[in-house]
């Protein structure tokens, strides 16, 4: 995993690809911060988390999901006191998805949800 500045405050940060479940997150280091996606897990949020924390002096207070998929939102839970941002149909499918087991979905009832305008 690593994270590079694309342009002055916004940083990637990318995985290897090894197939299913994986993706890239996106942070900006501008106001109280801002993460695009989360990851699969709760480890490999967590060096995201932390690769950001090596930037911004605070943790980010905003969120957003591009989608519902688990790649890009399990990790939420981590981001402990941040707003979530995301489509509502976004929303709605992680709360279809909250039959999952538990550990997999405690983002679903914790962080409040905003909703973009269609």
């Amino acid at each position: 995993m690593e994270i590079k500045e694309i342009a002055k405050d916004v940083y990637a940060c990318m995985q290897e690809d090894k197939g299913f479940g994986c993706n890239s997150s996106g942070f900006i280091n501008l106001g109280e911060g801002l993460v695009v996606d989360t990851f699969w897990d709760l480890n490999l949020t967590q060096k995201l988390f932390d690769l950001y924390g090596s930037i911004a002096t605070k943790p980010p207070k905003k969120l957003m999901n591009t989608h519902h998929n688990g790649d890009h939102c399990w990790g939420n839970q981590l981001f402990k006191g941040s707003e979530i941002i995301g489509h509502k149909l976004c929303a709605e499918a992680m709360q279809r998805e909250a039959q999952l087991p538990a550990a997999c979905c405690k983002w679903v009832s914790s962080p409040r949800i905003i909703f973009l305008r269609t």
